[in-house]
C-alpha cells in the first residue's frame, strides 16, 4: 500500500470517529518520516506503517478488541474492512505491536 492510500484509509476511519487518535496518527507519521531519514529506512514503508498503526481502533474495524490484530472484518455488516485493501490479520502486518 502506498503512502497516499495509507493516509486516506487512516483519515477515512479515524478523522471523524476518533479525532484525537487521528491527531496522534498525524504526529506519529511526522515523527516516523524524520526517523526514516535518519535511519536510512524506506520512507514510504515507514510512512504507510505510521499512518496505519492505530487504524484498528476505528469502530467499524474492531473485530477482536485488540487493535493490533483488528483488521476490520465486521461480521455484523459483512464488511471486509482492511482485507479489501490487501491488509489482514497476520503476524507480518501486526508484528510491530508485539
Amino acid at each position: 500500500m502506498d503512502v497516499a492510500a495509507a493516509w486516506a484509509l487512516a483519515e477515512e476511519h479515524l478523522a471523524e470517529a476518533l479525532p484525537r487518535r487521528w491527531q496522534h496518527s498525524q504526529a506519529v507519521a511526522a515523527t516516523a518520516a524524520d526517523y526514516a531519514a535518519r535511519l536510512r529506512l524506506d520512507p514510504d514503508v515507514v510512512a504507510a506503517a505510521a499512518w496505519l498503526h492505530d487504524v484498528g481502533y476505528a469502530p467499524p474495524l474492531v473485530d477482536t478488541g485488540f487493535h493490533p490484530l483488528d483488521r476490520g472484518t465486521d461480521a455484523r455488516s459483512g464488511d471486509d474492512g482492511l482485507k479489501d485493501h490487501g491488509l489482514g490479520r497476520d503476524p507480518e502486518f501486526c508484528h510491530g505491536h508485539w
